[in-house]
């Protein structure tokens, strides 16, 4: 067996638990969905647990499973203490807009996701997030113009295409949509 203190083996982890979410969110099978948040849960507090000192690397990481998981007090406790020691600082706004966008707050997350950005932290899902909330304050082009950033940086993104077809089938652009649905199914 595997040394539960072991940095990689919770980085690994927490690769499987974010999957199996993503998996039972397209699968809509609510039984799948609630196991799959305990499993982040479980992986976040476990594994910070395990790692005692040599957690920062993972803190980041098991943030965002314990904001995807509801633990929205753990998650601005970990975001404070990786502030206090400045790990991750390009990380923390993108957790920080995770929290606000659980928490209502879209013009805040929105805010933060482009602090991240500007910062450099370049993770796809900072552009889908930053998307997806402009989207739903009714900013169709501006979620347009981040998804599109979005695939110039990772063409292969599958996430990218869908989430700019569905955005374009919005705004009657449709030999544009069908070109990024035919995009995502290659």
């Amino acid at each position: 067996a595997k040394d539960p203190t072991e940095p990689v083996l919770w980085q690994c982890w927490m690769v499987l638990a974010s999957r199996a979410n993503g998996l039972a969110l397209r699968a809509k099978d609510p039984a799948l969905l609630a196991r799959s948040v305990e499993e982040m849960y479980t992986v976040a507090e476990a594994g910070l647990k395990a790692l005692a000192a040599q957690r920062w690397d993972f803190m980041p990481g098991a943030t965002e499973l314990l904001i995807l998981s509801d633990h929205i007090e753990e998650a601005k406790n970990c975001i404070a203490q990786m502030q206090q020691k400045d790990i991750a600082p390009q990380v923390t706004p993108y957790l920080e807009g995770l929290v606000a966008d659980r928490e209502g707050r879209l013009r805040d997350a929105i805010a933060d996701w482009r602090k991240a950005s500007a910062l450099g932290y370049r993770h796809p899902a900072v552009r889908r997030m930053l998307a997806s909330a402009l989207a739903r304050l009714g900013d169709t082009q501006s979620a347009i113009g981040e998804l599109r950033i979005l695939l110039t940086d990772d063409t292969d993104n599958l996430d990218g295409h869908v989430a700019l077809a569905q955005l374009l089938v919005q705004t009657s652009e449709w030999k544009e949509a069908q070109d990024q649905a035919l995009e995502a199914q290659r």
